[in-house]
């Protein structure tokens, strides 16, 4: 009896469990240099400092999974944190499409994810259920934060301006 107890407690602790997503876009692009590839450039000097800052943001939220796409700026903005709590990111498509939704839905903990300007309102819009962010975000916008928490089925939705403010 005892055991069943136990079973039972600990999967309802389980489901109580809340999950928690870190959503960015990535940090700032450096102009590409002479001879790369300027489809996928590198962060920029402003682009380190922020992702230091996000990493600093970061440091007590026990972050459990990162997701980056395949990218050198979704990378760099993703690899301080990362580091810090000893993970190896992973690449996703850059789509907010059901398969990747569904797998961050699945996760317990809290999860960062690194996105781009048109597809961190999707990723936000599809792990809320609903419409929090109203279309891409501008070209020059690299300092918002969003974070959604899942707590009992019923989620909820911030949005913070960490670091240097961009326009």
């Amino acid at each position: 009896m005892k055991p069943l107890l136990f079973l039972l407690l600990a999967t309802s602790l389980l489901a109580c469990t809340p999950a928690r997503y870190y959503v960015v876009r990535h940090a700032e692009k450096a102009p590409p240099a002479q001879g790369s590839d300027a489809r996928d450039p590198q962060l920029s000097e402003a682009g380190k400092q922020r992702a230091e800052t996000l990493a600093g943001l970061l440091s007590r939220k026990k972050i459990r999974q990162v997701f980056v796409t395949n990218t050198i700026r979704a990378s760099s903005t993703a690899a301080p944190a990362a580091q810090q709590h000893g993970l190896e990111p992973q690449v996703y498509p850059g789509a907010a499409d059901s398969l990747f939704i569904g797998k961050l839905r699945s996760l317990k903990g809290t999860t960062l994810v690194v996105g781009h300007s048109n597809t961190v309102d999707d990723i936000v819009n599809r792990l809320a259920g609903e419409e929090k962010v109203k279309g891409d975000l501008p070209e020059s916008s690299f300092d918002r934060l969003f974070i959604i928490t899942r707590r009992r089925g019923h989620y909820t939705f911030k949005e913070l301006q960490y670091g240097q403010a961009t326009p």
